[in-house]
């Protein structure tokens, strides 16, 4: 629907989509009654265009960077973020054994992620996880800019340079 307000337009047909990612020409959604990651044009009409699909493990959330759309999966000790191009094509782990994040955030050199008492990050082409900020108290959501790393915890919103 246009800002100033107006008529909705449908922009493609979804089967209970969770999660919704726009970028400058598509929106990206993930189903977890499909398993599949679909996107379409922004100018509406017809029905998704399959990108990614995992029959295998129910993703967490995913986020896009320029060319590249990240995936999270796993469980405890067990996630794995996997780096694809937008226009579909086989996932790269760039990270693995990890506990499930609370939060993202990503820059033109690294994957951040938070989870309940650390931060920590990966280059975005695959390596080992570093801890960025340690013994965090029930860090949440995370945010970078080009010199600091920003998260939540229940009472307040810190940063401390990368």
């Amino acid at each position: 629907m246009p800002k100033g307000g107006g008529k909705a337009a449908v922009v493609a047909s979804a089967t209970i989509p969770d999660f919704l990612v726009a970028d400058s020409s598509n929106v990206y959604w993930y189903s977890t009654i499909s398993g599949v990651l679909s996107k379409a044009g922004k100018k509406g009409g017809g029905s998704g265009i399959k990108v990614h699909a995992d029959d295998q493990h129910t993703l967490h959330t995913f986020f896009i960077d320029g060319n590249d759309l990240f995936v999270s999966y796993g469980s405890e000790k067990q996630m794995t973020i996997q780096r694809l191009p937008k226009t579909g094509g086989k996932p790269v782990p760039i990270v693995e054994g990890q506990d499930p994040a609370n939060g993202f955030a990503i820059d033109a050199q690294n994957v951040y992620w938070s989870t309940d008492d650390t931060i920590f990050k990966v280059p975005r082409n695959g390596g080992s996880a570093t801890k960025v900020v340690d013994k965090c108290e029930h860090a949440h959501d995370i945010a970078v800019d080009s010199q600091y790393i920003y998260w939540t915890d229940r009472t307040r919103v810190q940063r401390m340079p990368k």
